[in-house]
């Protein structure tokens, strides 16, 4: 069932999904781009072998793994609401309204927009039908 409610909680949803997907994938640009340097003991490869400390350098690949992976649970969880909310519109009996609510909140157009598009005066028309379906259930 679509109401207010739910259409608040999954614009606020998307909201985080989209901040956390851009914050990891800043973070896995960070690890990409500096590489992690260490030391090992070791020895050199001829006489006298003497010890020395040779230095490795190269990316975390562990810490990029996780942080792909972290990134995969959130693409996930938001298909997974984008999903739910086009099967509910998909079964909305009202074409008008089901038309408006993926223009807002799947597509992120303002209402202005959204009366262009479907021909409405203004505005306030289109928020309007939409308070009037949503205030009668």
């Amino acid at each position: 069932m679509i109401n207010k409610k739910y259409l608040e909680e999954y614009q606020k949803n998307m909201k985080n999904y989209d901040f956390e997907i851009k914050k990891i994938s800043k973070q896995i640009d960070f690890e990409y781009s500096h590489n992690t340097m260490d030391t090992v003991s070791g020895s050199i490869n001829r006489i006298p072998y003497n010890k020395t400390a040779i230095k490795v350098e190269g990316i975390n690949k562990k810490r990029i793994n996780k942080l792909e992976k972290r990134k995969k649970i959130y693409n996930n969880r938001k298909n997974k609401l984008y999903k739910e909310l086009k099967y509910k519109l998909d079964n909305l009996e009202d074409r008008l309204m089901a038309d408006i609510i993926e223009k807002k909140y799947i597509n992120k157009m303002s209402w202005n927009r959204i009366a262009i598009k479907i021909g409405y005066a203004g505005e306030s028309s289109v928020r309007n039908y939409f308070n009037r379906y949503f205030d009668k259930k």
